[in-house]
């Protein structure tokens, strides 16, 4: 949020320590944005094109299935680094 700019080899990732269904939302977020949802075992299970929203009512992204982490990245990147789902993301702590 607040940013106007994401390089194309950064991003977020957002994990929790048990499975989820909350959907994502833009609001206050200036650039377009590409949201994975996946699974415990890194396993892609939804790729999500978001829009940035200025003001509520902001529309939810939902991935329609639980997930343990989301990654977020600038718009159309992973399609350009050739990731879809059912690919792994693999997070090194």
């Amino acid at each position: 949020m607040g940013r106007d700019h994401l390089a194309e080899d950064a991003g977020m990732v957002f994990l929790w320590p048990d499975d989820t269904d909350s959907a994502f939302h833009m609001r206050e977020t200036l650039i377009p944005l590409t949201v994975a949802f996946f699974a415990a075992d890194g396993r892609i299970l939804r790729v999500l094109e978001m829009v940035p929203c200025a003001a509520d009512p902001c529309p939810r992204y939902d991935p329609g299935t639980r997930y343990r982490g989301a990654l977020e990245v600038k718009a159309g990147a992973l399609d350009r680094a050739g990731v879809h789902v059912g690919d792994r993301v693999r997070i090194d702590r």
